[in-house]
């Protein structure tokens, strides 16, 4: 975490109020693109948190169903004796009905259960991430009003990189550097590529940032970097 922490990947916004809230029990609801890091601040919000000695499961939320989830609950609390956790929803919005119900149940009474697969008592902290904003999921009938308000009693909002672009010089650094392929930005990159990945759009975020910068060097070996260097992957 301590990586995390001095990433420029976080803004200090984010960082600010991940610290904050990693000291609380209640649930946390993150809200970003794809490609924005949610995962790894969920892992943050736990991680340096009070549930930090807690085991940390993560439960992928397309396509999940009540029967399914209580089933793998029921047997990854028995392989760890039954301690409490920290269940972490990816892509909460993504939940059917059904399945928003059975989350409710679980914040609300640590307990969930399910006909033909029984009763599964857990001691939970629930930190869910969102694409979308769950607001507008409740107004188009999609999403169920009172779970909404219960997961996002803590929010942290991640911001596109398209609204970051001020900090690209500096995350293009940090990639470089993880790899080993340390110095000077502008070594690498000419003041025109960098100022092509500034203007990008970058639909997938920091996620595709990265996948552009490895790419686009590992390709071009040695020597600088020009506009028609970089590989977008079209």
């Amino acid at each position: 975490m301590r990586a995390w922490i001095g990433s420029s990947r976080v803004s200090g916004e984010v960082r600010e109020r991940v610290v904050r809230v990693s000291g609380m029990s209640l649930p946390v609801l993150i809200q970003g693109e794809e490609g924005t890091g949610r995962g790894g601040v969920a892992r943050a919000v736990h991680y340096l948190g009070l549930w930090r000695e807690r085991p940390f499961l993560r439960v992928f939320c397309r396509g999940l169903t009540p029967e399914v989830f209580v089933r793998r609950l029921s047997m990854w609390l028995g392989g760890m004796g039954g301690v409490p956790v920290t269940l972490y929803f990816e892509g909460v919005d993504r939940l059917g009905w059904e399945m928003q119900g059975v989350l409710l149940d679980l914040l609300s009474d640590q307990r969930v259960g399910w006909p033909g697969v029984g009763e599964v008592g857990v001691e939970a902290r629930v930190i869910s991430s969102s694409e979308g904003s769950l607001g507008r999921a409740v107004s188009e009938g999609r999403f169920r009003g009172d779970l909404s308000e219960v997961l996002g009693v803590l929010r942290v909002g991640l911001r596109p990189l398209r609204e970051r672009r001020e900090e690209i010089p500096r995350l293009v650094g940090e990639v470089l550097e993880e790899q080993g392929w340390g110095g000077e930005v502008g070594k690498r990159f000419s003041r025109e590529a960098m100022q092509v990945l500034e203007e990008y759009y970058w639909p997938g975020n920091l996620r595709e940032l990265e996948g552009v910068v490895l790419r686009s060097v590992a390709l071009k070996g040695e020597g600088l970097l020009g506009p028609g260097d970089l590989d977008f992957g079209f």
